[in-house]
């Protein structure tokens, strides 16, 4: 039933009683997805819905997004760009704010991948931690703010450490808007510490940032 939902169905409702816990939901909905991919259909499109028994499942769907949300943050920090891009919508944004030559806003997986390849470029160590992550919504829409602990190393083998919070919204299972934000005092001293040591940050993004800024603020999408 699994492989037949990921090759002719649109959507997929799961029932409380069938499954016991997220590693299950997650198991099962890879199966869909897969079967999806392998059918020549999008795995990410599949519309995804809560059991009709309140509070169960929606517990269960939140906590499968937070263990999503670090299994992304792993693939930041181990520098899996290319699957971490495959969740974000053709148009999505990413927003990184301040007036420094990493700021700016950034459009679709491609623009994104190249920012954080510019950072892993500057900080081949580059890691970002996730201290507490907090989800709403349900699968055809949610958003989710994480609390992040950020490690690199200069290349003189002093530390760079940072703290900042990410706003993140999906719609269906794709990201469409993902926003970072991090003391910008200590990331401009970062840079200046990086020319310093004889490095061009930013100089592989001049092209990739979007040309108009959002319309949009946080949170400010209708449902």
């Amino acid at each position: 039933m699994l492989k037949l939902t990921g090759r002719y169905g649109d959507g997929w409702l799961p029932l409380s009683i069938m499954i016991s816990d997220p590693e299950e939901y997650e198991a099962k909905l890879a199966k869909i997805r897969a079967a999806a991919r392998n059918s020549g259909r999008d795995p990410v499109a599949e519309t995804l819905a809560h059991s009709r028994v309140p509070g169960y499942s929606r517990g269960m769907y939140h906590r499968f997004v937070r263990r999503q949300i670090r299994r992304g943050y792993g693939l930041i920090s181990t520098g899996q760009f290319d699957e971490l891009v495959a969740q974000f919508a053709p148009d999505a944004l990413f927003s990184f704010p301040g007036d420094h030559a990493l700021g700016g806003e950034f459009r679709g997986p491609d623009a994104v991948r190249a920012w954080f390849a510019e950072v892993r470029r500057l900080f081949p160590d580059f890691r970002l931690e996730p201290r507490r992550i907090v989800v709403e919504g349900g699968p055809l829409h949610t958003r989710a703010a994480t609390w992040f602990a950020v490690f690199g190393t200069f290349p003189d083998g002093t530390h760079y450490r940072n703290e900042g919070a990410q706003l993140l919204e999906l719609r269906r299972g794709r990201v469409q808007e993902d926003r970072l934000f991090e003391d910008t005092k200590v990331v401009i001293d970062a840079l200046d510490r990086l020319r310093a040591l004889g490095m061009d940050p930013g100089a592989t993004l001049a092209r990739r940032r979007s040309p108009h800024g959002s319309e949009q603020q946080p949170g400010s999408t209708s449902d």
